[in-house]
Formats: structure tokens, C-alpha cells, sequence
């Protein structure tokens, strides 16, 4: 974990933390209960409605309040957040696609960005990076850490007809299983450190949100028809 910093990401045990993917009253029941157990007040958290772009938006105290409110979800859509004030909590919720905790801890400014595929491809890493370096942030002085996210093993296509495959180049690769292997997490590394970021400050989860049930995944939701939800992570500069 990054000094300075707390982080975290549910499990299954925590429940389903997605409004979109279950009843309202046990989700805001099931968010209360976990940012509680962080030692969070979720009043002062905030939650932002993800669209698989690349914006991140600014927020300080006067955003909070969303956090159980589902009809509020949608007051921030974009699929990244970033604060300088302590105390404030950032919250999304995933699975499969990457979670990524992004601190600069030589200026105090955090970000909480989503990096599906789509996100990738558009280097949501890129805009919370450049929004850092606007405020006075050098690439070396930050450093990046992601949660549980689907693996290469598991992330499969039949074949590439949607895929960017001069994008995914050296990321994309043809198993022995006759089927083709993404892999959004090695891609983030090297746009981390194509910005400049150290390669000893970035840290990649190497879970599998895939094969370990300790986490809700989508794809295999799909593949084995359980019902479908949400993990959350989230991150908050210490007072």
C-alpha cells in the first residue's frame, strides 16, 4: 500500500456495492457498512457513474453526499476522480476492468481512475497524469497502484474483428487454446512508464478477478451465469 494513503477493494464478502446491479436499500446498506469498517464516513465519499471514457474530474468536500444516494449516481459521470483534499474518499465500483490509485506524494494530489479496455485504449492514465503534472507534479515523484483486475489467462477473444490490434500489438497474443489473450494490465505498465512514472512506483495487481471468487467478475458472470455485480475500491489522502 502507498504512504500517505488508504486503500481498498471489496470482496464478495462486502456484498454487491453496485446500484445498477441490485437492490437499492442492500446496496446502500452494503457501501455504508464496508467505507465503516475502512474507517470511512461514506457521507464524506464520492462516487462517480463510469462510461469507459478517459475524463477525470476534480472534486473536494462540496461533492460529497452521493455516496448512498442512488438516484445522486449519475451527478459525476467519467471514469476518473482526482482531489488534493484529505479526508475525502474516492469510490467506484469494477470487475473485471482496472482500478488504479494514482499519488503524487511530494504535492498531496490523489487519483482514482477506471482502466477497462476501453480506458486503456484512450490512456486514462495519461489524463490524470496530465492533469497532476498542470498542477506542478513531476512524472518521477508519482507513483500508481492497481487493484484486482481480470488477467491475460482469462481475458479471451475468439477472434479480433473489434479489436485495435495495431493498438494491442505485443498485448494481444494468439493461445494454445485457439483463442486471443489481452492484456490490459502489462499495456497499463508501459503507458505508466511511457509517462515518465518509475518503474520501482508502479505496483500491478497480478489478481485474477476472473478465477478468484474473492472478487465479482463480469466475463464470468458470463461464462457461468451467476448472478452479476460489483466490487469497490477506493482511496483517501490521510488527514
Amino acid at each position: 500500500m502507498i504512504e500517505g494513503l488508504k486503500i481498498g477493494f471489496s470482496s464478495v464478502s462486502d456484498g454487491n456495492l453496485s446500484y445498477a446491479r441490485g437492490l437499492p436499500a442492500e446496496v446502500t446498506a452494503s457501501r455504508s457498512k464496508y467505507l465503516s469498517m475502512q474507517g470511512i464516513d461514506p457521507i464524506k465519499a464520492v462516487a462517480i457513474s463510469l462510461v469507459h471514457g478517459n475524463l477525470v474530474v476534480e472534486v473536494t468536500n462540496d461533492d460529497t453526499g452521493n455516496l448512498l444516494k442512488q438516484d445522486e449516481q449519475g451527478t459525476i459521470t467519467a471514469d476518473g476522480l482526482i482531489t488534493s483534499t484529505p479526508g475525502l474518499a474516492l469510490f467506484m465500483v469494477v470487475a473485471d476492468c482496472i482500478p488504479v490509485v494514482v499519488y503524487d506524494a511530494r504535492l498531496k494530489i490523489l487519483a482514482l481512475v477506471h482502466a477497462g479496455r476501453k480506458g486503456v485504449e484512450l490512456n486514462i492514465l495519461g489524463s490524470a497524469v496530465k492533469q497532476m503534472v498542470q498542477k506542478g507534479s513531476n512524472p518521477k515523484d508519482i507513483i500508481i497502484e492497481s487493484g484486482p483486475a481480470i488477467a491475460p489467462e482469462s481475458y479471451v477473444f475468439d477472434n479480433t474483428t473489434e479489436i485495435d490490434t495495431n493498438f494491442w500489438a505485443g498485448n494481444l497474443a494468439y493461445g494454445s487454446d485457439k483463442k486471443y489473450h489481452m492484456d490490459t494490465k502489462n499495456k497499463l505498465f508501459e503507458q505508466a512508464l511511457e509517462l515518465g512514472i518509475a518503474q520501482n512506483n508502479i505496483i500491478i495487481s497480478a489478481i485474477d478477478t476472473f478465477t478468484n471468487k474473492n472478487y465479482f467478475s463480469h466475463r464470468r458472470s458470463l461464462a457461468t451465469g451467476e448472478k452479476e455485480a460489483r466490487f469497490a475500491a477506493y482511496a483517501m489522502i490521510k488527514n
